[in-house]
């Protein structure tokens, strides 16, 4: 006879969990998904909910979709500014 398997549940967090989680800031993860990239959300009404499992996975992958794989969730990722022509750093 076949046993029935249960899904797993899944945990579905807000942004101040994936904040805690990958360290980027909560203005950054709304940006992000502003834009079209960052971690996937679910949004139920007003609500913006992250498969926390996912997130998780995704940090230990070092990638998020529609992002470049070499991200470090430590800092921004800016890049200084190319000087005026002529000027010296």
């Amino acid at each position: 006879m076949l046993e029935e398997t249960q899904p797993k549940s899944r945990e579905f967090g807000r942004e101040a969990d994936v904040e805690r989680i990958t360290g980027r800031k909560r203005r950054t993860l709304q940006k992000d998904r502003c834009i079209g990239r960052g971690f996937p959300f679910y949004r139920v009404g007003r609500s913006i909910l992250y498969d926390l499992d996912e997130v998780r996975a995704l940090v230990r992958a070092g990638r998020v979709e529609g992002v470049s794989a070499n991200i470090d969730f430590g800092t921004s990722g800016a890049t200084p500014a190319e000087p005026p022509p002529g000027e010296d750093r």
